[in-house]
């Protein structure tokens, strides 16, 4: 059953942000994943969000984002998004 990565959230320190992005692809290399969303504009039309920006990634299942997640290399690229944003992240089970 699919997972999907969910992130929400405000940049504070754009620079952190950048920083994570430049790295964050050789984490996801050879990995099975698909970014369905990347933006900094969504539109809220219900609630209250931790902002504009909006992740949305896709994996086969719940190991295969623990590899990714949890392996060294990203986790030691994600303290600069931690630091360049506020909001959260969740994880859910897909329906098929």
């Amino acid at each position: 059953m699919s997972v999907y990565l969910i992130v929400n959230g405000t940049v504070t320190d754009p620079e952190a942000v950048q920083t994570y992005l430049a790295n964050v692809g050789p984490t996801l290399r050879g990995r099975r994943f698909e970014v369905l969303v990347s933006t900094d504009d969504a539109v809220t039309v219900e609630g209250e969000p931790s902002g504009p920006r909006v992740v949305v990634m896709r994996f086969p299942d719940h190991a295969a984002f623990h590899e990714w997640y949890d392996s060294p290399e990203y986790q030691e690229v994600l303290p600069h998004r931690l630091k360049g944003t506020t909001g959260f992240a969740v994880v859910a089970d897909g329906r098929d």
